[in-house]
């Protein structure tokens, strides 16, 4: 929108002066302001083409990388699929469950257990580590969720691991390849038009920053003092995220 154009003249500010320092520039945006960013490119900085630029969606960077790497041996599992396979764990341990125990058939309850899982995907803790947790530290319905959860965790993993790979997994395998063969390596890497840094962007981030010649992410928000400065508290908050990832 009009907020987040005023972020563009930083952004061509920031492509023309890695151009002038010899550094092949790769501009990352979501996949609807693709076309938005190379016309702004070309224009902006007065460009017969983008022959040192390249703009780059998360669709395009799957492709790079799959050209790179290869595709691997294991089918893509979208979501759909993944809540077909986490409802199956759900009902394979049913006589195990207590906290979710009944629930696999309740309208919204393989989505919620969808979303604890992805929670503690991201969090980076393994399946030893939580049930370790749950063990120690936990108590009451707090254990008893997290001792369920690790016992779908543990199942769904069983269910896909020999023949399907999950959309997080595909990214992390991605994220890791792209460091194996130095995608960006060198490059002056600019981030814009995202809402905020969710954690598949913040994982490419943190990655990428170990290889690319700078990184700078445009993203726009007020202060917290601001009138609005709350409406920015995720903004806010994924930053936080990104600025701890880094250390």
């Amino acid at each position: 929108g009009a907020r987040e154009g005023r972020r563009w003249p930083e952004v061509l500010a920031a492509a023309a002066e890695g151009r002038r320092e010899g550094r092949p520039v790769v501009l990352y945006v979501p996949e609807q302001l693709t076309l938005q960013a190379e016309r702004g490119l070309i224009t902006g900085l007065r460009l017969p083409g983008l022959l040192d630029i390249d703009v780059i969606s998360p669709k395009k960077l799957r492709r790079q990388v799959q050209e790179a790497a290869g595709t691997g041996d294991l089918r893509p599992l979208d979501a759909f699929g993944r809540s077909m396979a986490i409802h199956r764990a759900m009902t394979e341990r049913a006589d195990e469950l207590v906290y979710y125990r009944g629930t696999g058939d309740l309208p919204g309850a393989v989505g919620r257990v969808r979303e604890a899982l992805d929670e503690l995907q991201e969090s980076g803790m393994t399946g030893e580590e939580l049930a370790r947790y749950a063990e120690e530290k936990a108590e009451g319905a707090e254990k008893a969720k997290l001792e369920d959860l690790c016992r779908i965790r543990q199942a769904y993993g069983e269910l896909v691991a020999e023949r399907f790979e999950d959309e997080k997994t595909a990214w992390t395998r991605m994220v890791n390849q792209m460091k194996q063969y130095r995608l960006w390596s060198g490059n002056e890497v600019l981030v814009y038009g995202f809402d905020s840094i969710r954690p598949d962007l913040r994982e490419l981030l943190v990655s990428v920053s170990a290889q690319a010649a700078r990184v700078t992410v445009f993203l726009m928000m007020d202060g917290k003092e601001a009138p609005d400065g709350r409406v920015f508290d995720e903004q806010r908050r994924s930053v936080d995220a990104l600025e701890r990832a880094l250390k």
